[in-house]
């Protein structure tokens, strides 16, 4: 594991970082939450109540009251596109419910929300609102990490945004069974101050940090990342010609990677 975060750790831009490649989580329910609309951050009973996508979706059980949700910004149809104005009334609205926010769950792409670019700016403004108002910051690289984006190893890095912590999981095994997480240490340390030793049932398990170690020294090697980001030029260009010449079919093409 330790040989796993030496070779992550230059990927990561949150300075003196602690990695770890399995992790588990849950929130105090009298604390409260934010999350953007239609995200999906995982199916375990701890996740789905962080993610409208399923919680609104067929099956769900609707949003818990410890759960706020922002808006997805809509840069097509030009609606919701003030991150600022809209973390504020997710922090006001927490603070009218008793409620005090804790940490604010994005992805950095809006993937099963609908393929979502943020606007420029829009991440940013959201995590300067979030910061002064003592709020952590998590950015999910579960589906954007690992240079899939293409200018950038992790998706965030595109809005200029440094993350409390970051979640990554699928390409991080190309099929084996992985999740990480980053964050610092001065963070990590406050999972330790109750006094409590943190333990994981799989949380030794070699194969997993050699599949991670060959993920990353394939993406490197073979220049994945640049490959991801001149196959999504192209992509992009080609689309965009199928967009002129059927304006009354494609509204809007968007990606990168």
């Amino acid at each position: 594991r330790i040989a796993a975060a030496a070779a992550l750790a230059p990927q990561s831009p949150i300075s003196n970082c602690s990695t770890s490649s399995s992790s588990s989580s849950s929130s105090d329910q009298r604390d409260h939450v934010i999350v953007m609309a239609g995200a999906y951050h995982g199916h375990l009973s701890s996740l789905i109540p962080l993610s409208p996508y399923k919680f609104w979706g067929c099956g769900g059980e609707g949003k818990p009251d410890w759960v706020h949700v922002m808006p997805c910004p809509d840069t097509y149809r030009g609606v919701n596109l003030d991150g600022a104005v809209a973390a504020r009334a997710c922090l006001a609205e927490a603070a009218a419910a008793g409620g005090h926010v804790v940490a604010f769950f994005a992805e950095s792409i809006i993937s099963c929300g609908g393929q979502i670019m943020l606007p420029p700016g829009y991440l940013s403004s959201v995590y300067d609102v979030m910061h002064q108002a003592g709020v952590v910051c998590v950015a999910d690289e579960v589906q954007t990490g690992f240079g899939r984006v293409g200018d950038a190893f992790w998706a965030f890095q595109q809005h200029g945004v440094v993350p409390d912590i970051v979640t990554m999981g699928k390409p991080m095994g190309n099929g084996f069974p992985i999740g990480g997480l980053v964050t610092s240490f001065d963070l990590a340390q406050t999972f330790a101050a109750g006094g409590m030793e943190y333990f994981n049932t799989y949380g030794g398990c070699n194969t997993a940090v050699a599949a991670g170690r060959a993920v990353l020294r394939e993406i490197q090697d073979q220049q994945l990342q640049h490959k991801a980001a001149e196959v999504g030029k192209y992509l992009i260009t080609q689309l965009q010609h199928l967009q002129l010449t059927y304006p009354q079919v494609v509204g809007d093409v968007r990606g990168t990677g």
